[in-house]
Order: structure tokens, then C-alpha cells, then sequence
């Protein structure tokens, strides 16, 4: 029943078409003068949910590096398309954040990391900001947790803690990598409920996830990545058994 619910979720979700945010062309990523990943030819617009997927060691975190601009590019062009003359603002959600536990930061102070590079040097937040992060926080299901010690949270609310933070830079594109990893089943549920109702709000997301089925019934599109390349195509076509079969075969 599940899978024949998902199959309908997707036939509705709004296809591909509005403006590019990001685009990759020809691009290769890698460290030092060694690529891992290249010829990469990729977009991402408006309203997007991308998947990408492929085995460990494939390079989907290098391709997520190279897409917000960590790692330089070793060729190709990465070119982000202005909105009102700016350009498109990125959230990132790492795959693992370490925070020391005697370090005793709170949930809030966390999320306010997200608004540093627009405050002013001495980093004082006006009281919009700060109405701002109580949003963010409300958004993510974490409204009376702003005082507490990030490190006192189960994984699953870090993990929303860092979405909030990344929502507090007021992005354009959220891009995020394993988002779910190391969280029990239910927190996975509320973290992907959150990341689609961000989506419908109009909000592009990119998602790197190991987990097939929280791919299948959450993206629009997928992104495999596999032996430096990568390909992309529907849901249906690049998650066939055929396609996976293949992929971790190779």
C-alpha cells in the first residue's frame, strides 16, 4: 500500500521548469590536482528536489563541496544565475558536525551561526533577527528549545537544529548531505516531512541520502553518482532495479 502511495505522490509533483539558481558545466572537483569527479553537466532550479545517490567513495560529497564552492573547480564552470541582482544564497547541512560537549553552546546560539555573515563585525543581533530565529526554530519543530545545550539533543533534533541554521542564512538553494544519518526511524520520518514541506513552500533542495526509499518517495529528481560521473534522469528511470543493480555492481 505504501509503495502504491508513493508511485501517486510522485506522478503530482511539479516537473522540472523554473529558473536555473545553479549550473555546472563540464565541471571536475577534487583535491589537490586529483579529480574525483568530472564532467559534470548539471542544473538546479526553483522548486527543485534533487537526489543524489550512488555508492561510499563515489564522490557525492565532492560534487556537493564543488556545487556550494568549498572546492574550486579543476574544470568546467560553476555559475550561479543572479536573483534581483545578488546571488542565490546557499544553506548547507554538513554530514557530520562536531561540537565539543564542553563547549556549552545552546540549540539558539547554533542556529544564529546561520545569520553571521550579514550581521555586523561585533555580530549583534537586532531584534529581527532574533524574531527571525525564533521562526526558524518554530519551523523545524524546536520552538521551546532554543535554550538548551546542543549537546544535551538526541540526534535527530541536531539534525534539525542544523537545518534551522542553515534556514537562518534565508536561502535560495538548502543543500545537505546525509541529513538522516544516524538517526532512529522516526526522526528520519520528521526530518524528511520537513525538507518536502520546505520544497512545497518553494524552497530548491539538493540531498545526498543513502537510503533508496527516503529517495524514492521524497525527490523529483535523482543524480546517480558512480566511478567519477554521474547521471541524471526521473525517479522512476534512474531507482529501476535495473539502474541500481547496475550501479553498485560496477
Amino acid at each position: 500500500m505504501k509503495s502504491d502511495r508513493n508511485r501517486a505522490d510522485r506522478s503530482q509533483r511539479t516537473p522540472r521548469g523554473g529558473a536555473i539558481l545553479l549550473e555546472l558545466k563540464s565541471a571536475a572537483f577534487g583535491y589537490g590536482k586529483r579529480p574525483v569527479i568530472s564532467g559534470v553537466d548539471l542544473s538546479v532550479r526553483t522548486g527543485d528536489f534533487l537526489g543524489i545517490v550512488g555508492p561510499n567513495g563515489a564522490g557525492k560529497t565532492t560534487l556537493l563541496r564543488g556545487m556550494i564552492g568549498q572546492l574550486k573547480p579543476l574544470g568546467g564552470t560553476v555559475r550561479f544565475t543572479p536573483i534581483s541582482g545578488r546571488k542565490p544564497v546557499l544553506g548547507y547541512v554538513p554530514q557530520i558536525q562536531v561540537l565539543d560537549p564542553i563547549f556549552p553552546v545552546t540549540a539558539g546560539e547554533v542556529i544564529a551561526m546561520g545569520a553571521y555573515p550579514r550581521l555586523p563585525r561585533i555580530r549583534r543581533m537586532a531584534q529581527a533577527e532574533r524574531a527571525f530565529l525564533a521562526e526558524c526554530l518554530d519551523q523545524v519543530g524546536m520552538k521551546a528549545s532554543g535554550g538548551r545545550l546542543f549537546a544535551d539533543l538526541s540526534a535527530g533534533q541536531k539534525q534539525r537544529v542544523l537545518i534551522a541554521r542553515a534556514l537562518m542564512t534565508k536561502p535560495d538553494l538548502l543543500l545537505l548531505d546525509e541529513p538522516t544519518s544516524g538517526v532512529d526511524q522516526a526522526a528520519e520520518a520528521a526530518v524528511m516531512r520537513l525538507l518536502a514541506d520546505l520544497n512545497s513552500e518553494g524552497l530548491a533542495i539538493v540531498l545526498i541520502c543513502h537510503e533508496m526509499d527516503t529517495i524514492r518517495d521524497n525527490v523529483r529528481e535523482v543524480v546517480w553518482v558512480n566511478r567519477g560521473r554521474i547521471e541524471q534522469g526521473s525517479v522512476d528511470e534512474m531507482l529501476s532495479p535495473g539502474q541500481i543493480e547496475e550501479h553498485f555492481e560496477r
